[in-house]
């Protein structure tokens, strides 16, 4: 009787097993597909935020240092959330 069981349990472990294996690989392939156009959109926006900082930072010729250092704090501020965005991706 205890075999019996023991048969039905298992039958039924590797049924679930079975399931839930197929739901993550229909899930897997929607985060796979959001993940990739995330790193495409990142890729650009840093590419972005390099263009603005090369024309806009504190390094631009001509800038009085007050200002270098206000906009060296505002491209910190926004570099920090890029960085944040790397290494979650």
């Amino acid at each position: 009787d205890m075999v019996g069981d023991l048969r039905y349990s298992w039958k039924k472990l590797r049924k679930l097993a079975m399931d839930v294996n197929d739901n993550l690989s229909r899930l897997q392939v929607g985060f796979k597909r959001e993940l990739i156009k995330e790193v495409k959109l990142f890729i650009v926006d840093v590419v972005n935020f390099r263009q603005d900082f090369e024309s806009n930072g504190p390094m631009v010729p001509g800038v009085d240092p007050m200002e270098a250092v206000d906009r060296l704090k505002k491209f910190q501020q926004l570099f920090d959330v890029r960085k944040r965005k790397w290494i979650n991706y």
